[in-house]
């Protein structure tokens, strides 16, 4: 027994900084879509390496473990689930001999394989002192019996992943929840739910109120950051974010990078409502002209006037961030800061390239995706709500309705949220490129032209909100857009004939297919199709080829359709009949993780990488103060 008084580690059970856990059984019946993945490693015969389920707090990383250890209990498997309690924040700062440590740990472990146990379960791993070098879970013991791992404090895992065990780590990433699961664990649910609320599985969402976001960020992402950089930096030799800032101050930059990113989201909403129609009355420099009928004046003076009322918008909100900030916080700081976001996977990109057929001047650079809607969305109506109030901005600009204001600009900021969802499942439902040459796969990205003259004609400002050229170099594009309804004004850029023509030429392809996502109802008559935003986030993860989207098969529910079985993964404990399409392209992304500690500038060229299954994307920033990779999207422009 391990609960005996006779063994070295029993203290840690009476003082119960470790329990054993014994009753799996939850109150929820449905499974994440990863779980046949964690399923398949925990009845695997053969391994070296240990399996971490790494993501934020609330995305039911416990749950699935737990479910795990009940499905395998079942099958008559001896399974030990132990749990790490939270040590107090005096001895995590100060007095680490009083955590649990990984060689009593490890001696838990060699009696449990001891007695028999099949597979072996650690929550909350990373409150053990050392864990970053426990090479031995996966060099010792997962060879003998499956060691599953999760922890609050995921960067922890990831750094673990670099370093101790290093191609010794199975990852499945919880933190991405997608609408197509989202909607399958909370069927009552809709996409504005999502939008507004999504990335957690908690039945409260902690975003909507900005003070529950705001201590969501403190709690799941500042202190997981700080304790795993506290841990990581005690054996090094310089000067880490730790050692310069104390965590209140590395706290408020995070809270600053959340803060930007909604802002530049309620910044892009204002420009694109500018673009899409002559909004004079919103805008002082249109609506005290003159020729107030005037569209022509209008239009002339949009390009300008958009670059000035980005310009002021900029200003207004640096000035309140800087006063927000608890100390002066340096540029690469923040570059690394914003690093590690990327690690705990709060954080993507993708890929843009300037052009495919390899003129001198193409030039990569990446958008930036925060995969928590809700949390984006909470911080970008928390700025509108700022503007709205400011009444020199007001002023300023001429807003004669603020209500009217609002709800346009609200409007535009769920379509921004929506164009990103789009993107980035599509961006993951497909194998990527690997270089601009490669027809051989998938090119999904967004296009946007600045200062582009194409046969005498300006396509400055231009964007397609998601362009895919499929292998055979087949051209489809997609407009984004929030609304119910069909207008002129959402085909514009999809029919703009020599638009069409640059994209052509620059994307060395034919356009095969023209969509118009958004909340009304599928048609697939015309030669624009509409499809429908829920739909096609169901959908998209399944469709084996992008123009199956395209098809009538979009209009009937994934299993209707021939999908690839059981998401809950229920029917039988063989993982072979639970498997589904991984929408993950970790092995395709243009970026590798990088060996060894994370550090900013450093290489990220290595012959191996870790093993890593998820349902996202796995780019991250290879070197983050490259000018083109900051790309002003969601943390740029600082």
């Amino acid at each position: 027994m391990l609960i005996n008084k006779d063994k070295p580690y029993y203290k840690l059970f009476s003082e119960q900084k470790i329990a054993i856990i014994e009753d799996f059984e939850t109150e929820y019946n449905k499974k994440r879509f990863s779980y046949p993945d964690l399923l398949k490693y925990a009845c695997s015969k053969s391994r070296d390496k240990v399996c971490a389920l790494v993501g934020l707090r609330r995305t039911g990383k416990t749950t699935e473990m737990m479910q795990c250890a009940y499905d395998l209990e079942r099958q008559g498997k001896k399974v030990l689930f132990l749990s790490v309690a939270k040590p107090s924040e005096k001895d995590l700062a100060e007095h680490p001999e009083n955590l649990v440590q990984i060689s009593e740990l490890y001696n838990i472990i060699d009696d449990a394989q001891k007695e028999g146990y099949d597979a072996i379960f650690i929550d909350e791993i990373t409150y053990v002192n050392d864990f970053l070098y426990a090479n031995l879970l996966a060099n010792k013991y997962a060879r003998k019996t499956p060691i599953i791992i999760a922890g609050t404090d995921s960067l922890g895992i990831e750094i673990a992943g670099k370093d101790a065990l290093y191609d010794r780590i199975i990852k499945i990433h919880t933190s991405y929840v997608s609408f197509e699961e989202f909607k399958y664990l909370c069927p009552d649910k809709k996409l504005d739910d999502y939008i507004a609320y999504g990335g957690t599985l908690h039945e409260e969402s902690p975003y909507k109120k900005m003070q529950d976001t705001r201590e969501f960020l403190n709690t799941a992402i500042a202190e997981n950051i700080i304790h795993a950089l506290r841990f990581e930096d005690a054996s090094k030799d310089f000067d880490s974010l730790t050692d310069l800032y104390k965590e209140n101050e590395l706290k408020s930059a995070i809270q600053k990078l959340a803060n930007k990113a909604g802002q530049n989201v309620t910044i892009r909403a204002i420009r694109k409502e500018y673009e899409s129609a002559p909004i004079r009355t919103a805008f002082r420099n249109i609506s005290k002209s003159k020729e107030e009928n005037s569209f022509d004046l209008a239009f002339a003076k949009k390009s300008d006037s958009i670059k000035k009322i980005e310009k002021e918008l900029r200003d207004f909100f640096e000035i309140k961030l800087n006063s927000e900030l608890n100390s002066e916080f340096l540029d690469e700081d923040f570059d690394e800061l914003e690093f590690y976001l990327f690690e705990i996977g709060l954080l993507k990109q993708i890929p843009v390239y300037s052009n495919l057929i390899g003129e001198s001047n193409c030039k990569v650079t990446y958008k930036d995706i925060m995969l928590q809607p809700g949390m984006l969305y909470c911080h970008a109506k928390a700025a509108l709500d700022t503007l709205v109030l400011n009444e020199s901005a007001i002023k300023e600009w001429d807003i004669k309705d603020k209500g009217k204001f609002y709800e346009r600009i609200d409007k535009q900021t769920k379509g921004d949220i929506l164009e990103m969802l789009v993107l980035y499942d599509t961006f993951c439902s497909f194998p990527q490129i690997k270089n601009i040459y490669d027809s051989s796969n998938y090119y999904i990205s967004k296009l946007r032209l600045e200062n582009v003259f194409y046969n005498n004609v300006s396509l400055d400002g231009k964007e397609i909100d998601v362009i895919i050229r499929a292998p055979g170099k087949q051209i489809y594009l997609l407009e984004v857009k929030y609304s119910e309804i069909k207008t002129v004004e959402q085909i514009a850029n999809l029919t703009n004939a020599t638009l069409n023509n640059y994209i052509e030429e620059k994307f060395d392809g034919k356009i095969a297919g023209r969509a118009v996502i958004y909340n009304g109802e599928t048609d697939l008559t015309g030669e624009i199709k509409y499809i429908n935003a829920s739909e096609y986030l169901a959908w998209v993860r399944h469709a084996s080829r992008f123009e199956e989207l395209l098809s009538d098969k979009i209009t009937k529910k994934p299993s209707e359709g021939g999908d690839d079985g059981d998401q809950d993964g229920t029917d039988s404990l063989n993982p072979s009949n639970n498997e589904i399409k991984s929408t993950s392209n970790d092995e395709q992304t243009a970026a590798s993780s990088t060996s060894g500690t994370l550090k900013p500038n450093q290489s990220t060229n290595s012959d191996k990488s870790d093993s890593s299954t998820s349902n996202t994307g796995n780019t991250i920033k290879a070197q983050f103060t490259s000018p083109e990779e900051d790309i002003a999207d969601d943390f740029g422009d600082r």
